[in-house]
């Protein structure tokens, strides 16, 4: 039934008076909360003085141990899929600083959830005492190996395995670490990776090619880390289809008789790089020599493409390198040299003393030149003609780049 206009107007009313009476009474209570509340305010609690590292390990543990499922429903079906997707397990990169106790249980636990799919496994550092069952443990999954990086000392290289199924390893690479309790390192062949009909790319850091057998026919790729020129000689021999070569050397004094030993011809020879020398300040200057460009004198690359000195000493390059070229003429397309820190390269690369042209090149870089070489530079262009004899053939040219610092990223085009 609907109600009059007089009715509804008194039915407001008093509901307007309720809500003043009520408002009323929330002042009230407003008034009556201040003093209570100051002096709350003025307590001071014990456990507000504890220093937070104390009320940090309180929360601790408070909180529950393990989160079960339907507190954490993402855990569970994270480690599902992470258990049965064998891709997520392909590589295995282990950091030993010292030696690993865990080492062979880690291993164990990845290579099998890896299955059958291929395997890059790089170990760093020295393993643990159980090297015997480690490299069991790696060498069970070998067919499925595709790249492999081992730092070992001399202790684990001496009970290496003797043979193992590498028949998909495509990159090798190898590292001999130096500890306290290693004596002089003995001539132990390791014939573990003999069976690598696939291996491509290999490293040696340290470890004489002498102490591998190894497919070296087909060895595309290689690396040699502080090589005397003997054993980089006994390297070179050993792959004689490679095709792409870089080496860190040393010499000693005592290395050889260099009257004694043949010009090396390396036919399949594309890219080759001398990086990193010894200083004569790391070793005693009576035993050791610095110059590893010398290497150039012994061998002759006829169709060599890129030619790389990354921090070598420069002072034998000009007559090195002419003779190297001069007795080889490969096709050069690539010359990049950078000597070693704050050595400058131009005095011993003359333009008025180096008599070769290099028709083939297209790409020059030098590291660490004088300003005043992009001076000579020019003097060099504007005075080039067809038939002289200058440091390189101007026409072919195509990027030419100076660095007057290693900090300095941008080369100055001569041009």
């Amino acid at each position: 039934m609907l109600k009059t206009p007089s009715a509804l107007r008194s039915q407001a009313a008093g509901i307007l008076h309720e809500i003043s009476v009520l408002q009323e009474r929330i002042q009230e209570l407003h008034i009556e909360l201040e003093p209570v509340q100051a002096h709350l305010d003025a307590i001071a609690y014990p456990v507000l003085t504890l220093p937070p590292e104390i009320t940090s390990e309180i929360f601790v543990h408070c909180l529950p141990d393990a989160l079960g499922s339907r507190d954490a429903p993402m855990a569970p079906n994270c480690t599902l899929h992470k258990l049965s997707t064998p891709r997520l397990w392909t590589r295995l990169d282990l950091s030993c600083i010292r030696r690993q106790k865990h080492a062979l249980d880690i291993a164990q636990t990845w290579l099998h959830h890896s299955r059958h799919h291929p395997l890059s496994v790089a170990i760093e550092g020295l393993i643990a005492d159980q090297n015997e069952a480690f490299f069991e443990a790696v060498c069970q999954h070998a067919p499925g190996v595709r790249s492999l990086k081992l730092d070992v000392c001399i202790y684990d290289w001496v009970r290496m395995p003797t043979l193992a199924d590498f028949s998909h390893l495509r990159e090798l690479s190898l590292h001999l670490i130096e500890v306290e309790e290693d004596e002089e390192a003995p001539e132990v062949r390791v014939e573990m990776f003999q069976t690598a009909p696939e291996l491509d790319r290999l490293l040696l850091d340290q470890i004489p090619s002498r102490l591998l057998v190894l497919p070296w026919n087909h060895v595309r790729s290689f690396t040699g880390k502080l090589y005397n020129i003997t054993e980089c000689m006994e390297a070179l021999a050993k792959m004689p289809n490679l095709t792409e070569c870089s080496l860190s050397m040393f010499k000693t004094k005592s290395d050889f008789d260099a009257n004694q030993v043949d010009v090396l011809s390396h036919p399949a020879m594309r890219t080759f790089t001398l990086f990193l020398s010894f200083s004569a300040t790391s070793h005693s200057a009576a035993e050791y020599t610095a110059n590893s460009v010398e290497f150039l004198r012994f061998v002759t690359f006829p169709n060599l493409e890129n030619l790389e000195f990354l921090e070598v000493d420069p002072s034998d390059l000009e007559d090195t390198l002419v003779s190297f070229l001069e007795r080889g003429s490969p096709p050069l397309k690539r010359l990049v040299a950078r000597p070693e820190e704050y050595a400058w390269i131009y005095p011993y690369l003359k333009a008025d003393k180096t008599p070769f042209v290099q028709s083939h090149l297209t790409s020059l870089q030098i590291w660490y030149i004088p300003r005043e070489f992009g001076i000579i530079s020019s003097e060099l262009i504007q005075s080039f003609s067809p038939g002289s004899k200058t440091f390189i053939s101007i026409a072919g040219i195509e990027e030419m780049n100076t660095r007057t610092s290693r900090y300095s990223p941008l080369g100055r085009n001569l041009w």
